[in-house]
């Protein structure tokens, strides 16, 4: 499909989710030469645009400094798309547990995670659903980013700051929960701050972790050789399984070999050629 939004003329690659009030695609612009990718949220339900825009109406309202946070959207017939910058996915909830392997970075990627929240451009009825639905996703150097790939369906325009804190205090805390029962200051605060409801905005909860966590520090020797295995222990199996390969394949031949002629060729390199000369063996007396 084709869909024509401003100066683009968008081109559907990919699908990353078909829902009962809106779709998410990945797209192309036809009209550039490089091609380059965006994320185009399709809504095909009447009630849920009119929802839409009044949500992005009332944001663009209480917080004009904030620039928008879609590149452009148009209709066609009974559609309405809203066209996002594009990026990859690499989910938090995925790749947490091999990057942030000491408390110190479990807590720093727990700030990262705050601050983005702190900062995105989503109105906060769409953070909530990008917080619940798990569209949260972390970068190799531990930053952290946001990508509405919503399902739409229960969009709840009455959702503001203190709800969408309270997932990403819920999120801070399965973070600071991968370190097993080690205790953390920072994780003992937040739970007590969640079992009472106290969070309201997401500075208080980023003032939390900040006074609490601990000092910066270079991993140790295990837990950078726990992240280097995480990271490449399916290279590794493969290295070993074509070593193995390989190894049961000589050793057939070694034995075909000495089945057939009596000798392994190859053993030869390692017999030292001035001992022995035609038949003739100078060890022998």
């Amino acid at each position: 499909m084709q869909y024509q939004a401003g100066d683009m003329l968008l081109s559907t690659i990919g699908t990353l989710f078909r829902g009962s009030v809106n779709d998410v695609l990945v797209c192309t612009d036809l009209n550039s030469p490089y091609r380059p990718k965006y994320l185009l949220l399709l809504l095909h339900d009447r009630a849920c645009i009119r929802r839409l825009v009044s949500v992005f109406d009332e944001a663009a309202e209480s917080f004009p400094q904030k620039e928008s946070p879609y590149l452009v959207c148009f209709s066609d017939n009974e559609l309405m798309g809203f066209v996002f910058p594009y990026r990859e996915e690499r989910l938090l909830s995925s790749y947490a547990p091999g990057q942030a392997v000491t408390p110190q970075l479990q807590e720093q990627l727990c700030i990262s995670l705050t601050v983005e929240c702190m900062a995105s451009a989503l109105p906060f009825p769409l953070l909530y659903l990008a917080l619940k639905q798990g569209q949260v996703h972390l970068e190799k150097d531990g930053s952290v980013y946001i990508i509405p790939a919503l399902d739409l369906a229960k969009l709840d325009p009455a959702m503001g700051e203190s709800d969408c804190a309270y997932l990403c205090a819920n999120q801070v805390l399965e973070i600071l929960r991968l370190g097993g029962r080690r205790r953390l200051d920072s994780r003992e605060l937040v739970e007590k701050k969640i079992a009472n409801s106290s969070y309201n905005t997401f500075h208080e909860l980023y003032y939390d972790i900040r006074v609490s966590s601990l000092p910066l520090s270079k991993p140790g020797f295990r837990a950078r050789l726990r992240s280097f295995w995480d990271r490449h222990k399916d290279q590794l199996f493969r290295l070993l399984l074509v070593v193995c390969v390989v190894l049961v394949v000589l050793t057939v031949l070694f034995l075909l070999s000495q089945l057939i002629f009596g000798e392994i060729p190859f053993l030869r390199l390692f017999q030292d050629a001035f001992e022995t000369i035609g038949t003739e063996d100078l060890t022998m007396t």
